[in-house]
């Protein structure tokens, strides 16, 4: 698990990368809970990639792009900052290593 942590903090640190974590504090999401991917492109429509346990599927349809947006907004809005998620996951690895 240190490993895990460890990854997470040297992830965090990229300027591409911007981690924020759920914790358990904030109840059960109340968006889903399911992966996607949103493909933004210059010269085409915006695409939404979603995966289930039978495969995956895009998405093109402006509405389930923006309800997707929302989901992912709604999720952000519930975490915890960058700045305090990279602290409770030191924190964890401090515990766990202790």
């Amino acid at each position: 698990m240190a490993g895990q942590l460890e990854y997470l903090l040297t992830a965090a640190a990229s300027p591409r990368v911007r981690l924020q974590v759920m914790p358990f504090s904030a109840g059960a999401p109340a968006a889903h809970a399911k992966p996607f991917i949103v493909l933004r492109f210059t010269d085409s429509r915006t695409v939404l990639y979603t995966e289930t346990r039978v495969g995956g599927r895009m998405h093109d349809s402006a509405q389930t792009v923006d309800a997707a947006l929302d989901d992912y907004d709604l999720l952000r809005a519930h975490a915890l900052s960058p700045d305090r998620s990279v602290a409770l996951i030191k924190t964890l690895l401090k515990e766990y290593r202790a």
